[in-house]
């Protein structure tokens, strides 16, 4: 289908105990990340541009789904919404922000994935 682009969550080891996660929006020449940087009761949402291909920390890119391109600006509203849990006691974490921005793309019917694949996602979380 033309105007699809994919995304992929992409995951790094930055040397620290959990890996990093981010949203990795495939549009040639525009491509981007959202993804949430801080810790505990100190998140901060990001948008950057960004091709983590090239970035010698990341250790996997995980093939998500498609999405069309016209429905960049309301999957970026959609991130932007999931709310940052900034209780310091929270597990709230950069893999559970990006696992809740899928959450809220397929609720908006801005993507489709199965719920097994979603599962499989899930699994590769740290610290469970």
């Amino acid at each position: 289908m033309s105007g699809m682009i994919k995304l992929f969550v992409a995951r790094y080891d930055e040397g620290k105990v959990y890996k990093h996660w981010s949203l990795f929006v495939e549009n040639p020449g525009k491509e981007f990340i959202i993804h949430v940087i801080g810790s505990a009761g100190n998140w901060k949402f990001e948008e950057k541009r960004r091709n983590p291909r090239v970035s010698k920390t990341l250790i996997e890119l995980i093939d998500v789904t498609e999405i069309h391109v016209d429905q960049i600006p309301e999957l970026r509203r959609a991130a932007q919404s999931v709310p940052l849990d900034q209780n310091r006691q929270s597990s709230f974490d950069c893999q559970n922000f990006v696992l809740m921005v899928i959450d809220k793309a397929i609720e908006e019917e801005l993507i489709q994935v199965s719920g097994s694949y979603l599962d499989s996602i899930f699994a590769k979380r740290d610290g469970l």
